[in-house]
């Protein structure tokens, strides 16, 4: 170790304070880019997890193939696993009190011990063999049998079918429907597991999904549904392509950086530009000044040591070794503040996640690449932001650094303050204004870090309100907690058992809702825009899909409280963000641009042997409707328009933006009363549900469970409140970390702010003494010092306000990317920003003040600041 550098060590132990803040700004910088990639690995992590434990851990599959297709995908180039389950049938599930749900499903699995499936067991073990069987838990809450581990029973399997066409888990059970079951064979099996709904069986599927093993002996045209996963997964898609696949495992596909889809990609590169922007930006600004004010106080220390034969470019390696010093220290300390920081951060909030849904648990998980990169870029953004310093002043001659007279300038014009500083702070405010016309270059440096400090909170607001709303819009499903399938031939009214449901303690809101999918034709100019390019036009005509809902009379009038239009003309309720697959991100949409309108519901008329496609085909300028065969799906009719559907004129009164909460924002959505059903769908068979609000969703399954046991019922209840208890536990976590990364970035500024101040004001201590001895009264002082408060926050917010809108705006705009989001004005942030801007300058002006105040007048006259 030279000289030199022992003066450097000397310097820093001497000037404690500023290196303890230096080494904290390092720390600051480095943790929070250490923490923003361990959170990003440690949250990419989870959503794999997650994904895994929902529908498993497989990427490409095929649905009912044959067991020769499995042979050759098993083996195929690329695969790492391969799993299939083999169709047994459907048998009908002894003691099940669900009518809307009559089956059980058998599936023989070829692989019970592998995760590519995701069957989670609540008790016993997998199937191992043809004979042993797994159940539903859900089936169990709905049936009058109590089964237990060991029970046998007997199932006659055999396949579904209506007229002729066959049918699987994609088509509901229908109480109308001439369907059938043709038992085929004959088995018993013995319980040996329960296990919880299987993720990929769908809530309208007519047959709980029970698992067994697969027959030993399959022969080549057994059907089967296959899972792979592969070796490389970044060949799922041109695998899938290959051999002909239709399904991918979409999701760990996406996290995994596998997506057909770029935009999910840039948006998450664009925020990820922008944050290590503001976190590099405040970490440069906050250690660049500490070098400064370093580097200002030693001027004359330099100096002495170029007159002592020291070369510009030792002096520059002095301040070098400094940079590399502080970072030794403040950049493993900062790295393991991140990892520690993120992990407790986890541990704390983490649990949401398996107590609320019973999901995975958000885990740390430490990427060594992400620790490296943070590393590097904390030591670079110390190099950088010592660099400009030391060019300074190694530029300074020998004279002048001597003098310390580099930083005061005299001005040719005379320094005449304004009439109104003049009046409200007489000779402090003048001897103020001409301080700063002076010493231009160390107000700026002051100011500059206040106008940063703006612009770093209101960024960040702005990015963690943002992405939370994004992450609520796109994550987020329906608003209302649970939904009820009733009975239409209960003995019980569906007005009745709405009675009884809303007594319930455990209910707050609900609404009896008849919901029915329909084909609309609409003038094309009652139609926005954008709409326009999705659906089929003839004619001036549009044809589209809407939902016609029917609600009880007491929701209904609630409606009309804020819409009153008559019975007759329905209440739409228009606009919602949607999935567009075209251009691969959410867009919102907006159905119709005038309003009251009218339009004409399309429904089909019956064709024997084929059922009606829900779509219009408008082929040279006439528009058809496709009819399948029920025989044969590759035989079809295009059948005119005019004779394939029967119009019902409706009229639309009013158009609604607000959704109420037991309706979904999929698809332009028409209400009417329950009294106009039979108007409008004639003698169409709906089934009623009632979906409800509750502040304890479990409880209130249990209850209204309870209740329909009375009636020797079991209902289909889909639980949205537990499905949607991991997506509200996503955002908590979300905005956990939003709000966090916020506070870390206001401590970064505050910190800028309090070095610069503070330092600055310190240097002055001669200029101070020398007013007092002159006769300023502390009184004086103390106004001069707050005109200088006015002066620096003024200053920063003429210029942090407009570039705090812009960065908000970009910030915005690369969200929207993925999320229509509407651009708003952080009006709350820009708030807070301007009184902290003020409260931080005044406390650290008068902390910095009192450190001056206690200096004696002469010795302080007398200091050099070496």
């Amino acid at each position: 170790m030279n000289v030199l550098h022992k003066v450097t060590l000397q310097s820093l132990r001497q000037n404690r304070t500023r290196t303890l803040v230096t080494i904290l700004g390092v720390l600051l910088s480095t943790a929070m880019l250490c923490a923003v990639t361990t959170f990003v690995t440690s949250f990419q992590q989870y959503m794999i997890d997650r994904e895994v434990y929902l529908s498993g851990s497989w990427h490409v599959g095929q649905e009912s193939a044959t067991y020769a297709a499995y042979q050759e995908l098993s083996q195929a180039d690329g695969v790492d696993q391969a799993v299939y389950a083999q169709h047994l049938g459907y048998a009908k599930a002894p003691g099940n009190l669900n009518e809307a749900k009559p089956y059980f499903y058998v599936l023989g699995l070829s692989n019970a011990d592998t995760d590519l499936l995701s069957i989670h067991l609540t008790q016993g073990r997998m199937p191992t063999a043809p004979d042993e069987i797994v159940l539903p838990q859900h089936f169990l809450d709905s049936c009058r049998q109590n089964y237990q581990l060991g029970d046998t029973l007997t199932l006659s399997l055999g396949s579904r079918s209506s007229e002729g066409f066959a049918l699987d888990q994609s088509h509901p059970y229908h109480f109308d429907s001439e369907e059938t079951l043709e038992e085929e064979t004959t088995r018993t099996y013995t319980v040996v597991g329960i296990c919880a709904r299987w993720g990929m069986e769908n809530y309208s599927a007519p047959g709980y999904t029970v698992f067994t093993g697969a027959d030993p002996s399959l022969s080549q045209d057994d059907v089967c549904d296959v899972y792979v996963t592969l070796t490389d997964i970044s060949q799922a898609h041109a695998f899938q392509a290959q051999h002909g696949l239709e399904k991918t495992n979409r999701y760990i596909l996406l996290y995994n950086g596998v997506s057909r889809y770029d935009s999910y990609y840039r948006v998450i590169d664009r925020l990820a530009a922008i944050v290590l922007f503001l976190i590099i930006a405040g970490s440069v600004i906050l250690i660049y000044n500490a070098f400064a004010i370093s580097v200002s106080e030693r001027t004359r220390q330099f100096g002495l040591l170029s007159s002592l034969g020291a070369t510009k470019r030792q002096l520059r390696r002095m301040v070098r070794f400094e940079a590399l010093a502080v970072s030794a220290i403040g950049v493993p300390l900062g790295i393991l503040s991140g990892i520690v920081g993120i992990g407790i951060t986890l541990r704390l909030v983490g649990t949401l996640f398996i107590n609320a849904s019973l999901l995975v648990p958000m885990q740390l998980h430490v990427s060594w690449a992400g620790v490296l990169i943070a590393a590097v870029l904390g030591v670079v953004t110390v190099l950088l932001s010592a660099w400009l310093p030391s060019r300074r002043a190694t530029k300074v001659s020998a004279i002048e650094a001597i003098r310390q007279s580099q930083d005061i300038h005299g001005t040719k014009k005379l320094v005449r303050p304004s009439l109104l500083t003049r009046k409200l702070f007489g000779l402090p405010g003048v001897l103020g204004v001409k301080y700063y016309k002076r010493s231009a270059r160390k107000y700026r440096t002051t100011v500059f870090s206040l106008f940063l400090s703006v612009v770093l909170f209101v960024s960040a607001s702005s990015f963690a309100s943002a992405l939370t709303q994004s992450v609520e819009g796109g994550f987020g499903g329906t608003a209302y907690d649970l939904e009820v399938r009733l009975d239409s031939d209960a003995k019980q009214s569906p007005q009745q058992q709405l009675n009884q449901i809303q007594a319930l303690d455990s209910v707050d809101q609900s609404a009896l809702v008849w919901d029915v999918s329909t084909l609309a034709e609409f003038q094309l100019d009652d139609l926005s825009p954008d709409i326009q390019h999705l659906v089929e036009i003839q004619n001036h005509s549009a044809f589209l899909s809407l939902y016609l809902a029917f609600v009880d009379a007491d929701t209904y009038a609630q409606l009309q409280q804020t819409a009153p239009v008559p019975d007759e003309q329905g209440i739409a309720f228009d606009g919602a963000a949607l999935f567009d697959s075209d251009q691969g991100k959410y867009v919102y949409l907006q159905w119709l641009q005038a309003h009251p309108c009218s339009f004409s519901m399309l429904q089909t008329q019956n064709l024997d042997g084929y059922v009606a496609a829900d779509s219009v085909t408008v082929e040279d300028d006439q528009a058809y409707v496709r009819y399948i065969s029920l025989t044969d799906p590759d035989r079809f009719l295009n059948v005119p328009l005019e004779e394939a559907y029967q119009r019902t004129p409706l009229e639309i009164g009013t158009v609604e933006q607000d959704w109420p909460f037991y309706l979904s924002p999929d698809a332009l959505t028409v209400v009417y009363p329950v009294s106009q059903m039979e108007q409008i769908l004639g003698n169409t068979d709906v089934t009623p549900c009632v979906r409800l609000l509750s502040s304890q969703p479990q409880q209130a399954e249990e209850d209204i469970r309870d209740l329909f046991r009375t009636f020797g019922t079991s209902p289909t209840i889909r639980n949205y409140a537990e499905d949607e208890e991991s997506q509200r536990s996503l955002i908590s976590i979300i905005q956990v970390f939003s709000y966090g990364f916020i506070a870390l970035i206001s401590l970064v500024a505050m910190t800028n702010v309090f070095n610069t101040i503070s330092t600055n004001v310190m240097l002055r201590t001669r200029d101070f003494a020398m007013l007092q001895s002159m006769g300023m009264t502390r009184r004086e002082m103390r106004r001069m010092l707050r005109f200088e408060c006015v002066l620096y926050g003024t200053r920063a917010l003429l210029l942090g306000i407009p570039v705090s809108l812009g960065i908000s705006y970009l910030i915005n705009d690369s969200i929207s990317q993925g999320y229509p989001l509407p651009y708003q004005i952080p009006w709350l942030p820009l708030l807070i920003a301007c009184l902290c801007v003020f409260l931080v300058v005044f406390a650290t002006m008068t902390y910095a003040a009192g450190k001056v105040k206690q200096a004696h007048v002469a010795e302080a006259l007398k200091n050099e600041n070496l």
